[in-house]
């Protein structure tokens, strides 16, 4: 299992740990506001850019369909005219990283200042520029709708599942924009639907110390396309294991299991946490009411503990959308995980980046019913 990085907050080279501590009604430690909104009466919603002005259309698009929001986004330093871009819009406080502070050594931090400035005891999304937010029955009620039932649950996080999108392409050619009348997702409509084991998408219960670490979410996710092109062919589990994925660890059992059901999952881990090895974390918490001074694990885990809703809901990943050059470039500034190790071990395997990666168990995504079997809403 791929591990996150570390709980943001302590002290890093090149700032004082003194600065680490956000004042709330003055300047951010890390960040300066470059621009406040002119328009800020909406949902809060925080994410980071880098080099993304291909994306930023459909992404602003996108999340204004859900209604009202406030984008509080940190742009680290693009050249591709992502900032012009994003200055130009309304709805937009745009932040820009203090001297000496950098993405991969404080982009944990980031997000927690404009959280805890912004979002305290508010909810807030919190995408990345290539994930769009999709909840059960999206097509029929309002995000407000949604949010008023999460309250009613009692809920303050939400599972979202990371569906990585693509085209019937080779992945080195997958480029947007390509044609200049394709929405994105009319560019990448395929996504790896649920299935049996091997493939499809599983719970798994962490480890002691990945639980001591972090406490939300209860269950990791994995699964999806990068799993079944990359890890899966070297990773095939015995029947017994098999059974346990379809049987136990689906992702239509609770979303915080108790009693019987965490029996069966501490079980479950046992016997087929060596499938497990090296796969990628495929869940985030996309959707939640901000606790000031909560800390992240990496993207997509939270240290302390948040009542989870039993709903599901995604975040339709456009990862592939600069080809193979986008993935050099994501490799050579380093700034994820390990080094970027993931890009680069995709960049090796030049044989599946030049195929389709659409196969029997790939769905066309056209709407939230698409993803029936991962996405659940409240109450249901």
């Amino acid at each position: 299992m791929q591990r996150c990085g570390y709980c943001a907050g302590r002290a890093r080279p090149g700032i004082k740990g003194d600065q680490m501590s956000d004042q709330m009604g003055g300047q951010m430690a890390l960040l300066e506001e470059t621009r406040p909104a002119p328009d800020a009466g909406g949902l809060p919603l925080v994410a980071l850019a880098h080099n993304e002005a291909n994306l930023i259309a459909p992404f602003l698009a996108h999340y204004r369909a859900l209604g009202p929001m406030h984008f509080l986004i940190v742009d680290d330093r693009s050249t591709d005219g992502t900032r012009e871009m994003l200055l130009a819009q309304p709805d937009v406080t745009l932040l820009s990283p203090l001297e000496g502070s950098t993405y991969a050594r404080h982009k944990l931090d980031w997000r927690r200042q404009i959280l805890d400035r912004h979002a305290a005891g508010k909810w807030v999304l919190l995408p990345d520029l290539d994930e769009h937010f999709v909840f059960a029955g999206m097509e029929d009620q309002p995000l407000a709708a949604y949010l008023a039932a999460l309250e009613a649950e009692g809920a303050e996080a939400v599972l979202t599942v990371m569906i990585d999108m693509y085209a019937d392409l080779p992945l080195s050619d997958h480029v947007y924009p390509r044609d200049a009348t394709q929405t994105l997702l009319q560019a990448f409509p395929w996504f790896d639907g649920p299935g049996p084991a091997p493939h499809g998408y599983h719970f798994l219960y962490g480890s002691a110390k990945a639980r001591r670490a972090a406490a939300t979410p209860p269950l990791l996710v994995h699964g999806g396309l990068r799993d079944r092109l990359f890890r899966v062919p070297e990773r095939r589990p015995g029947r017994l294991a098999m059974a346990l994925l379809d049987g136990v660890a689906g992702l239509n059992g609770p979303v915080t299991p108790r009693g019987a059901a965490l029996l069966k999952h501490r079980l479950s881990r046992r016997l087929t946490r060596g499938f497990f090895k090296g796969a990628l974390e495929m869940q985030k918490l996309g959707l939640c009411r901000w606790r000031p001074g909560t800390r992240f694990m990496g993207a997509h885990r939270l240290c302390e503990n948040y009542r989870m809703s039993e709903s599901i809901a995604a975040f339709l990943h456009f990862k592939f959308t600069r080809g193979t050059a986008g993935l050099a470039y994501t490799a050579a500034r380093g700034q994820h995980f390990a080094d970027s190790r993931h890009y680069r071990d995709m960049l090796d395997a030049t044989e599946i980046l030049g195929r389709s990666p659409v196969f029997e168990g790939s769905r066309r995504y056209e709407g939230s019913p698409s993803l029936q079997g991962i996405l659940r809403g409240v109450g249901g």
